[in-house]
Parts: structure tokens; sequence; C-alpha cells
């Protein structure tokens, strides 16, 4: 959901700034239901466009990639409006992925350090390796803090004026799932890829509605619909249309 539109109260904070209080359902008629109990958004925002990330779909596998196209031409169809294929790269390469890291890394570190220090030992060697990033990204000096600050404030700014009355439809995962059997190294380089697309919807307080839909292999893969800030009703509304 935008970020800091359902009330985060009993929820132990990791990164504030980035958590947000997430929704799943079998069907969306109860999803709308919940959401509309809970949030604070009553009003749908207009959608003029659909967005599709050409580049992006480059990365992904044969069948997801069509299967996203096929979904982004439906919704276009279905809503009446226009379809226009756009480069997103800048919003999800490794650059913004690392810039993700770091600042939620600092805000990991500054709530939970102290604990971690003190049960470290506890920790699987994977989990702790991650949360050592964690503290050497809140060492960082002031002028590069004050850097990602700065860049982070400025990346909102164009996402969220990129989807002014549009909603992009993306794939959520670049790969397959792996299996729970892969290698620490494996595990490392499927996060990274996954980390840059989760990127947009975080480092913006965007929302997300993401849509299981089976392609033809008999594979259930996850659509994202992206929209602005405060779209999640519309988001809602209009997700039937892709899966």
């Amino acid at each position: 959901p935008t970020h800091n539109t359902i009330d985060p109260t009993g929820v132990i904070p990791l990164a504030p700034s980035f958590d947000t209080v997430g929704l799943m359902a079998k069907n969306l008629e109860v999803l709308l239901k919940v959401f509309k109990t809970v949030s604070q958004i009553k009003n749908k925002t207009e959608v003029k466009k659909v967005l599709l990330p050409v580049d992006i779909l480059e990365r992904v596998d044969i069948e997801t990639k069509e299967a996203i196209i096929l979904a982004a031409k439906t919704l276009a169809k279905k809503l009446d409006i226009p379809l226009e294929e756009i480069e997103f790269d800048s919003f999800c390469n490794q650059e913004v992925g690392d810039s993700l890291a770091r600042l939620q890394g600092r805000e990991i570190w500054h709530n939970h350090g102290t604990w971690v220090k003190e049960n470290s030992e506890y920790l699987l060697a994977d989990v702790r390796t991650r949360l050592e990033r964690c503290e050497q990204f809140s060492l960082a000096t002031n002028d590069d803090k004050n850097t990602d600050q700065k860049a982070w404030s400025e990346y909102a700014e164009r996402l969220q004026s990129l989807l002014s009355d549009s909603v992009l439809v993306l794939p959520i995962l670049l790969s397959t799932m792996i299996l729970r059997t892969a290698s620490v190294e494996e595990q490392k380089e499927f996060r990274t890829k996954t980390y840059r697309l989760v990127a947009p919807a975080s480092l913006a307080g965007l929302p997300e509605m993401v849509v299981p839909v089976k392609i033809q292999s008999g594979r259930t893969i996850g659509i994202g619909l992206l929209g602005e800030k405060n779209s999640d009703l519309t988001l809602l509304s209009i997700g039937n249309e892709v899966g």
C-alpha cells in the first residue's frame, strides 16, 4: 500500500521509512473490503494510460515477457486508454538497488544494531552477514549519508511524476524462484536481482499490487501493478482485468 496509509501500530519496526503493512487474500473482493476498513484512502484516482517497461521485459524469460505484455494490452483495452512503452532501467538498476540497501540498512542497524550484537551467535550465517552489511552502511560519513538522502528524494519525485495518472505493468521477479537448497551465492544473486524490482515502490512509498497469473507452462507468476501515491483503490479495482 501507499506508505503511511495503514497504521503500523503494533508492528515491530525494521526500517520505518520503508515499513508498510501489506495485505494478502485469495480474492480481490476480500482484499478490497479489508483495505477499505484499515486504510485512510477512501477515493479512487484516475488512470489515463498504461505503461509497459520494454527494457525490463528483455531480462525475463520469454513466457513471462509475453504474459506481461498481454496483461498490459488487456488492461489498456478494458480501460479504453493508451498503452505506452517506456524505458524503466534508471528506476530499477543496480545503482538503485544499492541505494535502497544502504538507506534501509542504516535504519535497520539504528533500530536493531544493539540487539544484533548481543545475539549474533544465534543468527544464521547468511542473516548475520547481511546485518553486518547494515552496520557498515551505518558507518558512512555524513556527506555520504546526505548524498543518499538527496538522491532518494529526487528519485521519488521523478517516479511519482512518471506515474501520474498512470499504472505500470511489470514483472516482480527477473527469474524463477530458487529452491530452498540453493547455495548462499545463488540466494545472494536472486536477492540482488529481486531487490531492484522492489526498489521503486519502496523508495517512492508507492502502492504496488501483485496479481498471480498462470502461464502456458503451468507456472504461476506475479505481475506487478505499480501506481502513483494513493492509487491503491484504483489498483484493487482493476486487478481483475489482469488476473
